[in-house]
């Protein structure tokens, strides 16, 4: 009992992302007391005897089947754990962009270089099965030996599903959360926060059409710095990247926050020619020229029916952080990190790892 009891607070540490948990009275799955022979005991006694008897145990490394049961769980991770690639959360969406950590992922450091994506890579390929039984292949960009980047298919049901890295050495499975949109926005340091990883096309009064980046050149996970954005030299909307996008019911459901304002979204769907990749463009309000360093967020609102003893209709809004924008007086050009001359190798280093 006490041993299936361990396996499902794995499952529930692994289902629910939780990097500590401990279940309660652990010394006790080292060592078992005979109960006739503590009948007589008080309860400090008893407690005493079996600390010392737990701490023998490790000493001898005799353990019983649950101190072995829990000395598994607590070692390095056996199953492979599903973010999102933009943001590392654990919310994902059909056709969305992950990355899958794991100890032994079997992958030698290989990159997709051409499209379609392969579902293989260096002898490595993911499949997601939903909660309707359907199991497919999943696109991968990368095959690393503790990191593998790929996209959830499309058209997979809304619900708990199972995704499995298949290596040479065999088969691990995960739990994933797959929701209908899952929002999560690209960083410029690759590490989910920071300066976001966005554009700025501004159309000027000579008709010229200029598209800057809002963060300077060679952002690194420790460095990043903000390229002021001008909002005096003509109307400028704000191009955010992100993922988990793209299926919102109605584009009146996203609104982009940037500091105290709450702006509508003029576009949130697919970035065209980019495997996973959404994007949301925003119109720039003169009122935010001078604003300094603001946060931005992207909120995409639903209204569903959940099923238990009758109909319940909730509503209310996913949410995802996008860094942070300057609003200054000035800007330079700089090199475009998701524009058209990208290179699907670029997509390596999702959620900050190389």
């Amino acid at each position: 009992m006490d041993t299936q009891f361990i396996d499902e607070v794995v499952d529930l540490a692994y289902w629910q992302g939780l990097y500590y948990m401990n279940p309660f009275w652990s010394p006790n799955f080292f060592a078992y007391l005979d109960y006739n022979s503590t009948a007589g005991m008080t309860l400090p006694q008893v407690q005493s005897l079996w600390l010392s008897e737990a701490a023998a145990a490790h000493q001898t490394g005799f353990l019983t089947a649950t101190g072995q049961a829990y000395e598994a769980a607590v070692a390095q991770p056996t199953r492979p754990a599903t973010v999102s690639a933009a943001s590392g959360s654990l919310q994902v969406a059909s056709d969305s962009i992950v990355s899958v950590y794991g100890p032994t992922l079997g992958g030698s450091g290989v990159a997709a270089s051409s499209l379609p994506l392969p579902a293989s890579l260096g002898g490595v390929s993911v499949t997601v099965t939903d909660n309707t039984g359907a199991e497919v292949a999943a696109p991968l960009f990368y095959a690393g030996p503790q990191q593998i980047n790929a996209e959830i298919p499309p058209g997979m049901n809304t619900g708990l599903a199972a995704l499995t890295v298949t290596t040479s050495a065999g088969a691990m499975t995960g739990p994933v959360m797959i929701d209908a949109v899952a929002p999560s926005l690209f960083a410029a340091n690759q590490t989910g926060k920071g300066i976001a990883a966005a554009q700025v096309v501004t159309n000027s009064a000579n008709n010229t059409q200029t598209v800057t980046d809002v963060f300077q050149p060679g952002c690194t996970p420790s460095s990043c710095s903000p390229n002021p954005i001008d909002l005096s030299k003509g109307s400028s909307a704000l191009v955010l990247y992100g993922t988990g996008i793209r299926h919102r019911a109605s584009l009146s459901d996203v609104t982009v926050n940037i500091g105290d304002q709450r702006l509508p979204a003029a576009y949130a769907g697919p970035t065209p020619g980019y495997v996973g990749l959404d994007q949301v463009n925003v119109a720039l309000p003169e009122s935010l020229e001078g604003s300094g360093s603001v946060d931005v967020s992207v909120s995409i609102a639903f209204n569903r029916v959940q099923q238990s003893d009758g109909d319940l209709q909730v509503a209310g809004q996913y949410a995802c952080a996008g860094g942070a924008l300057a609003l200054g007086s000035a800007f330079s050009e700089t090199f475009r990190l998701l524009g058209p001359s990208t290179n699907i190798n670029d997509y390596r280093g999702f959620a900050g790892v190389s």
